[in-house]
């Protein structure tokens, strides 16, 4: 099948030699394309027994792995929404989104995932296995499908992102958004066949779903799942498997690079990397020229939106430059004195304000423990503030922009130390 002529996600893996290498996922067990494709029809099998209709929201909770890969194309050749969940998220959160997005079934990875595993057992889900790997399924919601579109105009997975009232949006992405997106992402790398990539920026990410794992599937490469990211997993899959092909959060960057002076290893010898890539998060120049460093390639740095899944601005340079996307670099100046953004973007924390119930008085301690029972651990915050009005337009909205000024002017009632 000519590629232009894609409207559907799964159809990526349609034109590629049956024994080639796709997928190598995180227990090391090898997908071929022919593989893959077998994976594929066992998940729509389950898409059936289980009642799935075209215009149905499935909901997926996983970590990177075959199985997710397997259930997002089968959602794609169902015409169903799949509604991607990262397993790491609290019970109260998913049940946030389920109310929200009102699936029909909950699919659980559980090979992949210990907190998947959790979250099945609580759901009471059935446990089935396949070509796709083993799964837990619950039946959540009774059928309301959405109409099916034509062409590339059909909703193919959601995502969802906390916009500025902290509620959680679901983003609806076509598979023109992510047909269109990966081809970019492989075009923009020069991707071929021969290409091997590392994806442990999660599948539940725009990031790692378009631009990792779907860009290197459409060109027929090889990519290499990580579940659980690990440096020392990383170094030895660029040492020994080739790995072609690098894009990563930079705490990831900066993660491997710890690795290395921990094990006075100077700089990575005998990789086949010739493309190394940082997205997700604000790069900080310190990292990206420690980066360059030790691998020998310039590091590219770019940003997209997930309300798009296409990329705003992206360095794409063979020199090793102190480069900058967009425009020259400006300081803040506040009070006379130079803030540059690096040096407070670097590694952001969460700080929590909260405004007590009338009557309320809560302890720091009742504060931490509510936090970790409602939070993702990458949620937690380091810091708790309690106000007794926070302030909010007529409407209820917080007016974020004065938080920052109650931390500027010190006008604090309750101030809690950094979290451990």
């Amino acid at each position: 099948m000519r590629q232009e002529t894609l409207t559907r996600l799964h159809q990526i893996i349609e034109p590629h030699e049956e024994n080639s290498r796709a997928l190598v996922d995180y227990d090391i067990t090898i997908y071929s394309y022919g593989d893959l494709r077998l994976a594929l029809d066992d998940a729509s099998t389950q898409f059936r027994e289980n009642g799935v209709k075209a215009g149905d929201r499935v909901l997926l909770i996983v970590e990177n792995s075959a199985t997710a890969v397997a259930f997002i194309l089968a959602a794609s050749r169902t015409d169903a929404w799949v509604v991607l969940v990262n397993s790491r998220l609290t019970e109260t959160e998913i049940t946030r989104l389920i109310a929200h997005a009102r699936p029909r079934i909950a699919i659980f990875a559980i090979d992949a995932s210990d907190e998947a595993r959790r979250h099945a057992q609580r759901a009471n889900a059935i446990t089935v296995a396949g070509r796709f790997g083993t799964v837990a399924i619950s039946t959540l919601q009774p059928p309301n499908p959405e109409p099916v579109q034509e062409g590339r105009a059909q909703v193919a997975v959601m995502l969802y992102t906390t916009g500025t009232t902290g509620q959680p949006m679901g983003v609806m992405l076509t598979h023109g958004n992510l047909l269109f997106g990966s081809a970019v992402s492989g075009a923009l790398r020069v991707m071929t066949h021969k290409d091997k990539l590392f994806a442990a920026s999660p599948i539940t990410h725009v990031f790692g779903l378009a631009s990792v794992v779907m860009a290197g599937l459409r060109v027929g490469g090889c990519v290499h799942l990580c579940n659980r990211f690990s440096p020392r997993v990383l170094y030895q899959d660029l040492v020994r498997e080739g790995i072609t092909v690098l894009p990563a959060v930079p705490q990831m960057h900066a993660a491997l690079m710890q690795y290395l002076r921990e094990q006075e290893v100077e700089w990575i010898e005998n990789h086949q990397l010739r493309y190394v890539s940082s997205g997700g998060a604000p790069l900080d120049p310190a990292w990206k020229r420690a980066v360059e460093k030790f691998i020998g390639l310039p590091l590219q740095n770019g940003y997209g939106l997930t309300e798009t899944r296409a990329g705003v601005c992206a360095t794409n340079t063979a020199e090793f430059t102190d480069d900058v996307s967009v425009g020259c670099k400006e300081p803040i100046v506040r009070s006379g004195f130079n803030v540059f953004p690096p040096e407070v973007e670097g590694n952001e924390e969460v700080i929590a304000f909260v405004q007590p119930a009338a009557g309320a008085h809560p302890d720091e301690a009742t504060l931490k423990a509510h936090a970790a029972s409602q939070l993702a651990g990458y949620k937690f915050p380091t810091m708790i503030i309690v106000q007794d009005k926070l302030p909010a337009t007529a409407t209820g909205k917080i007016l974020k922009a004065e938080l920052i000024g109650i931390l500027d002017n010190g006008q604090i009632n309750y101030y809690s130390p950094p979290l451990k």
